[in-house]
């Protein structure tokens, strides 16, 4: 009789331990931090990701911008997601940008949108200059050494038969170009953006069309490279609808990158007020593979249409 008491006894206690457990509140779990780099081209990256619940997004300014910069503190792991152009992350993966081994766990996780190439020339040269091949003996900006602007503004040189050596040549970013085209001191910039961003202020610049036959042997040389429109009075003064071209710029991340933290990103990224309705399978349509979690979102989203 008392041991069976003492057994009722111990029962009563691991009874009584489990509802005690079972009322006790859940243990908060810990903030997940994402390495953001900063980007121009997508200004509301950091304020999307912060809605999610439970993240702390710490947004990082990298001392060199641009694609190509973001892809080698990607791949050094000091960053967790960043935003790069299509094309230089390509080459980053197979190991033809130059500066890095084959960058291998890069993954894409969407398109963000299309990054739009601009031509801007000063003023008064803008009835001399209609096309990069009369950029021939011009001062010309050809954007930061680590960014895409700077890769494709070569690559639109070279497809138009003009060398470096038949320019004079600067690499600076292109706001900085911009205020130089204004003061006289420089003659043309490249600069590569989304003309949706706002960014207007082009300090009394021309916009120059990218067509013809250059743009169609770029084309198939750069398989990355779209034509795209410029829409009239998009900038100052431009009377016209401009011809160009883009390159879609994507959201990158390692392949280790946690899935849920994927997922939760393309959640956040596709839901209003940024976007209606659910996202096209063009988001998906990248220059590298996906992660698996975004390949999973967005096969997801195609079963449920």
């Amino acid at each position: 009789m008392v041991a069976r008491r003492r057994n009722v006894g111990a029962m009563l206690l691991f009874l009584l331990a489990g509802v005690g457990c079972q009322n006790s509140s859940p243990a908060t779990p810990a903030a997940t931090l994402i390495r953001l780099a900063h980007s121009n081209s997508a200004p509301r990256l950091s304020g999307i990701i912060s809605r999610l619940p439970n993240v702390t997004v710490e947004e990082r300014t990298l001392p060199s911008g641009g694609s190509i910069a973001v892809l080698a503190e990607l791949q050094d792991g000091a960053i967790d997601i960043g935003a790069a152009t299509a094309d230089v992350s390509y080459l980053s993966l197979v190991g033809r940008l130059g500066t890095e081994p084959p960058f291998k766990d890069l993954r894409a996780i969407t398109v963000l949108g299309l990054n739009v190439v601009h031509l801007f020339v000063r003023a008064d040269l803008s009835t001399k200059v209609t096309s990069v091949a009369d950029l021939r003996g011009l001062k010309v900006n050809l954007g930061a050494r680590t960014t895409g602007t700077a890769l494709i503004s070569q690559l639109s040189l070279k497809a138009a038969g003009v060398e470096l050596s038949d320019i004079h040549a600067e690499f600076v970013p292109y706001a900085s170009a911009l205020r130089q085209l204004a003061a006289g001191t420089m003659d043309a910039t490249f600069a590569v953006f989304d003309p949706e961003s706002g960014n207007t202020d082009i300090h009394g610049a021309r916009l120059i069309e990218l067509d013809g036959a250059s743009v169609e042997r770029l084309r198939l040389q750069q398989p990355f490279v779209s034509r795209t429109l410029i829409p009239r009075a998009t900038y100052p003064q431009q009377d016209k609808a401009i011809w160009t071209i883009g390159v879609d710029l994507l959201l990158v991340c390692r392949s280790s990158l946690d899935d849920d933290i994927v997922t939760r990103v393309l959640e956040s990224y596709f839901a209003p007020p940024e976007h209606s309705g659910a996202p096209g399978l063009d988001r998906a349509s990248t220059s590298i593979p996906l992660h698996p979690a975004a390949a999973r979102f967005f096969r997801r989203r195609e079963l449920s249409q």
